[in-house]
């Protein structure tokens, strides 16, 4: 996910989902998908610069049996925090 370019977080409430779209390397769409969430930390300090690219990700990695963790490092300096029961990528 390296230089992905984040595009938009959409917090679906009543369902307990998050997506979260992405271009990838290729402009093609992805959505990083969570359901069940349960945590989001959504920092926009811009330690480092401004950027909407990834640096790196670290996850999903398993917490419990029924949760899981996602971080988004941004280019930005920025780390994204989720947690959910399940977390996948999907193409658009």
């Amino acid at each position: 996910m390296h230089d992905w370019t984040l595009v938009s977080i959409n917090i679906l409430w009543k369902e307990d989902s998050i997506k979260i779209l992405f271009y990838d390397s290729c402009s093609n769409h992805k959505i990083l998908y969570v359901n069940g969430f349960t945590k989001i930390v959504v920092p926009k300090l811009n330690e480092w610069e401004r950027s909407i690219s990834v640096y790196e990700v670290n996850g999903p990695n398993k917490i419990n049996e029924s949760c899981y963790s996602f971080y988004i490092h941004m280019q930005s300096g920025d780390i994204i925090e989720i947690e959910g029961k399940n977390i996948e990528i999907i193409d658009n």
